[in-house]
């Protein structure tokens, strides 16, 4: 990863690890009031979790989880939510020891989630009485007009940017979370219930994964860097960003080593043809990028 990097915790959502009881009743025979009611309770629970760390809020899903299946430490990471939004202590470890104070993106970022906003758009029943899905938008802070100063900052993503350029970027960070511009963010929630209780979800991560990435996004604008500056050759960025720069370091460093690139880079094409999206990203991270290493081990490529 680039720079300092930012504690991102990347969470992929977690799927229904257990089927729940299902009635022999429909779920569209339900009263829609029923169904809407009780999920729109539990999706605030889970807002006051991810958004305040709500004690309260942590107790009741709690009781609500007691005996039926619950990804491990699935509340926990619900919970951290808003420790991770409001660590400074990656950006002070980068700034501070180059000379530049720390802007305050953690006070601000707490700041800015308090004024965060979600609304349950609607809710539809699932294939049984026990299941259901609710649609939810959220109003978040808009930092995308950083992702250009940052794009730079980084050489398209080539180099890790200096720490006087991360701290002029920080700053702009620390204003626009201060200020009211705001973007959506939208999605939908799995829900089930437990016996004739509460509606519970195991995808309230998916949430949690988009907010993170609302208010730390230089992970995932390292991915889009490399995904537009790649060339496509395999389809693969996992194959297609290495390759891509190793020609550039090799060119540069090794101009008469361009010609065995070549050949390797035919072979790695040749090999990735037919390949599904999956079997082509186990080959590039398994094989290509292990070879690749070792070949050109002796290059300083940035």
């Amino acid at each position: 990863m680039k720079m300092m990097r930012l504690l991102v915790l990347t969470c992929a959502p977690l799927s229904a690890l257990a089927s729940p009881d299902a009635s022999t009743q429909r779920a569209d025979a339900l009263p829609s009031g029923e169904i809407t009611a009780g999920i729109d309770a539990n999706f605030q629970l889970y807002l006051s979790l991810l958004l305040a760390a709500d004690p309260v809020a942590r107790r009741t899903l709690d009781a609500q989880w007691k005996g039926t299946f619950q990804p491990p430490g699935y509340l926990d990471r619900l919970q951290e939510v808003r420790a991770r939004i409001g660590d400074d202590e990656a950006a002070e470890r980068f700034l501070v020891p180059a000379g530049f104070e720390s802007p305050g993106i953690g006070a601000a970022s707490l700041d800015r989630l308090g004024r965060v906003t979600c609304t349950a758009l609607s809710t539809r029943a699932g294939p049984t009485a026990n299941t259901a899905t609710l649609s939810y938008r959220c109003s978040v802070p808009d930092l995308t007009p950083l992702y250009a100063r940052y794009r730079e900052a980084t050489k398209a993503g080539s180099r890790a940017a200096a720490p006087a350029e991360m701290a002029d970027i920080f700053r702009r960070q620390v204003r626009i979370l201060r200020g009211s511009g705001s973007r959506s963010i939208s999605g939908d929630l799995e829900f089930f219930r437990h016996g004739q209780g509460a509606w519970l979800s195991r995808s309230a991560n998916s949430l949690e994964a988009k907010l993170l990435d609302a208010f730390i996004p230089y992970h995932g604008w390292d991915r889009r860097m490399l995904e537009e500056e790649a060339p496509r050759l395999t389809g693969s960025v996992a194959c297609d960003w290495p390759l891509h720069r190793l020609r550039n370091c090799v060119s540069q460093q090794a101009p008469h080593r361009i010609g065995h690139f070549n050949a390797l880079q035919a072979e790695i094409l040749d090999a990735a043809k037919g390949m599904d999206e999956h079997q082509l990203l186990t080959y590039c991270n398994n094989q290509v990028s292990p070879h690749l290493h070792f070949e050109y081990s002796g290059l300083t490529c940035p």
